[in-house]
C-alpha cells in the first residue's frame, strides 16, 4: 500500500470510528428518554389479580396512585403494568401540583401518553376557575384539557359562568377555547358567540363568528373582536353594531369603553335614530354618552311623511333627548342639503326634532321652487316634512329669477315668511327698510303660436313695512303699512342701476340639484352680485 493510499484509508477509518460514537450516542438518549415512569401505588386496602382481566391488578379501597408528581385517588381500579394504565371506578379525584384539581364517576389514564380521560359527573378546579362536563381529556404533561359535550365553567373572581359546546382549557396560560354555542352569563352583560377565547389572567374575551353582547346600557353585535371583562374596553370588528337608547351605532369596527359609554366607529359608519327615522353616514363617528359625531363625508337622511330630507357638513353632531325620544343635529361647517322641496347651504346650522325647526348661520341661502332667501340668519319651521314659515334676520333677501337678466327681489331688516300646503311661498311680511323690485309680466302669443311671457314694466318700493301675498311665486297683492316710495318704470326705460337692490347675490350655482350634490364643492366666482 503506497503512502496516499494509507492516508486515505486513515482518514475513511477516522470517520467510521467518529459517525459509530455519535450514533451510539444518539441512541443511548434515545433509550434514556423513551425510558418510562411507572405508575406507583401509594395506598390501597387489598391489591388482588383479576380472573377476569388477566393482564391488570384489581387495586380496592381508599386507593391512590402516584405519577410523576401528580396523585390520583379512586375507589378502586384495574392497574395494567404491561401498559403503564390505570382504569378507576367510584368516584375519581386527580391532584396536580398546588391548584389544580380534577373529580369524575371515572377515569382513565396513561402513564405513557399522560393523558387522563374522564367520563361523568367531571368537576375541574384551577384557582377560582371550575368546569363542569360529562367527557373531558386532560394531558397531564402539557396542562391541556378538553371537552366535547357541553361544559359549563364559572369563574368566582368575575362572577361569570361561561357555557359552550366544546372546548379546551390551557391551564399554563390560564386560556380557556371554546367552539360552538358559547354564551358567557357576567354579573354586568351577557354574550353569546360561535368561537371564543377568554383568559383568565388577562380577563381577555376574543370572538369570532356571529356575537352578541348585552348589558343594561346597550346591545352590540359583531362578527370579530376583543373585550376586557374587567374594564369594559372593546373592540368589535365586521359589521359592528352597538344598539343605545333607540339608536345605533354601525361601522367596519367600532373601539368602545363601557365604563364612559363612549366608542369610536371606522369605515361605513352609521348612526340611526330609530324613533325619527333618521341616520347619519360618514367613514368615522363617536359616541359619548347620548351624543354622536360623524366625520369625513358625512351625511344625514331622514325619512318624512312626503320627503326626504339629505343634510352634509364637514362635522354632524347628533345629541339625543331620551325624555322626549327626540334628537338635535349640528352641523358645520360647509353645511349643504337637499330635499325635493326646499334646497339650502350656509356654514353652520341646527336642526332639532323637537320644534321641527332649521337654524342657519352665517351666509345661509335656502332654494324653493323658483325663490331664494338669503340673510345673515335664517329660520325655518316644517311640519311633517313641508315648509312651513320662515324668519330672517339682518340684510334678508327673497329673490324670484325672471330670466337670466331679471329678478323679483323683496329686502328688508326683518322678514317673516310663510308657505302654502304645496310648500310655495304664499306670503311675506318686511318689518324694517323694506324695498321690493319687481316686474309685470304679460303672455302673449308669439310667431310660432306659442304663449310666451314678457316683461312690460319695472315697479320699485321702498318702504319700512311691507305685506306681499304670492300666487304662484307671482305678485298677488302688495300692501303697504307706511306711505311707500314707488316708481313704475316702462320696461325700456329702466336705469341698470336700479335692476338690483343693495346687497342683492344670486347665488344659483350654488343649488343642489339633486341628493348627491350636497358633497359638491361650491364655486363664489360663479355668482352673480
Amino acid at each position: 500500500m503506497n503512502c496516499a493510499k494509507k492516508i486515505q484509508y486513515d482518514i475513511f477509518f477516522h470517520w467510521q470510528v467518529v459517525l459509530l460514537c455519535i450514533l451510539l450516542f444518539l441512541v443511548g438518549i434515545s433509550g434514556s428518554a423513551q425510558q418510562r415512569i411507572e405508575i406507583q401505588i401509594v395506598q390501597a386496602n387489598s391489591i388482588e389479580s383479576s380472573p377476569e382481566i388477566t393482564s391488570a391488578r384489581r387495586i380496592i379501597g381508599d386507593v391512590i396512585f402516584e405519577h410523576e408528581g401528580t396523585l390520583l385517588h379512586c375507589d378502586s381500579a384495574y392497574l395494567f403494568m404491561d401498559e403503564n394504565k390505570v382504569e378507576t371506578f367510584g368516584r375519581s379525584y386527580i391532584h396536580q401540583e398546588d391548584t389544580l384539581k380534577l373529580w369524575s364517576d371515572s377515569l382513565t389514564y396513561d402513564g405513557n401518553s399522560k393523558i387522563a380521560r374522564l367520563r361523568k359527573n367531571i368537576l375541574f378546579e384551577d384557582n377560582e376557575i371550575t368546569l363542569e362536563t360529562d367527557y373531558l381529556d386532560y394531558h397531564m404533561s402539557t396542562g391541556v384539557a378538553k371537552y366535547f359535550d357541553d361544559g359549563e365553567i364559572f369563574s368566582k373572581e368575575e362572577k361569570a359562568t361561561l357555557k359552550s359546546r366544546r372546548g379546551f382549557y390551557y391551564s399554563k396560560q390560564k386560556q380557556f377555547h371554546f367552539k360552538d354555542n358559547v354564551s358567557i352569563d357576567h354579573d354586568k352583560y351577557d354574550m353569546q358567540s360561535d368561537t371564543l377565547v377568554y383568559n383568565t389572567r388577562s380577563k381577555k374575551v376574543q370572538f369570532k363568528g356571529n356575537t352578541v353582547i348585552t348589558s343594561e346600557e346597550n346591545k352590540i353585535n359583531c362578527n370579530s373582536g376583543w373585550y376586557f371583562s374587567d374594564s369594559g374596553i372593546g373592540s368589535f370588528n365586521n359589521g359592528a353594531r352597538i344598539y343605545y337608547d333607540k339608536q345605533e351605532l354601525h361601522g367596519d369596527s367600532i373601539y368602545f369603553e363601557r365604563q364612559y359609554k363612549r366608542g369610536r366607529a371606522f369605515g361605513n359608519v352609521v348612526v340611526l335614530d330609530t324613533t325619527n327615522d333618521l341616520s347619519i353616514h360618514g367613514h368615522y363617528g363617536m359616541y359619548d354618552n347620548k351624543t354622536s359625531v360623524v366625520t369625513d363625508s358625512g351625511y344625514v337622511v331622514q325619512t318624512m311623511e312626503s320627503d326626504t330630507f339629505y343634510l352634509h357638513a364637514d362635522t354632524l353632531r347628533l345629541v339625543h333627548d331620551s325624555v322626549n325620544n327626540k334628537s338635535v343635529i349640528y352641523a358645520y361647517p360647509g353645511v349643504r342639503f337637499f330635499m325635493n322641496q326646499m334646497q339650502g347651504a350656509c356654514d353652520s346650522m341646527v336642526y332639532a326634532q323637537t320644534d321641527s325647526m332649521i337654524k342657519m348661520f352665517f351666509e345661509p341661502v335656502i332654494w324653493s321652487d323658483s325663490n331664494q332667501l338669503t340673510s345673515q340668519y335664517i329660520q325655518i319651521e316644517t311640519v311633517n316634512g313641508n315648509l312651513s314659515e320662515f324668519y330672517m334676520e339682518d340684510a334678508a333677501f327673497v329673490i324670484t329669477e325672471i330670466d337670466s337678466s331679471a329678478y323679483n327681489q323683496i329686502a328688508g331688516k326683518e322678514m317673516f315668511g310663510f308657505f302654502n300646503d304645496s310648500s310655495q311661498l304664499d306670503s311675506v311680511r318686511i318689518v324694517g327698510n323694506g324695498q321690493t323690485v319687481y316686474y309685470v309680466v304679460e303672455e302673449e302669443m308669439n310667431a310660432d303660436s306659442l304663449m310666451i311671457q314678457r316683461k312690460t314694466h319695472m315697479n320699485k318700493t321702498i318702504c319700512s313695512n311691507i305685506e306681499i301675498s304670492l300666487s304662484g311665486n307671482q305678485l298677488k297683492m302688495i300692501r303697504y303699512n307706511t306711505k311707500p316710495d314707488a316708481i313704475m318704470y316702462p320696461i325700456d326705460q329702466v336705469n341698470p342701476k336700479y335692476l338690483f337692490l343693495k346687497g342683492f347675490g344670486w347665488f344659483g350655482d350654488r343649488r343642489p340639484k339633486n341628493k348627491h350634490e350636497i358633497f359638491k364643492k361650491i364655486d363664489d366666482s360663479a355668482d352673480k352680485q
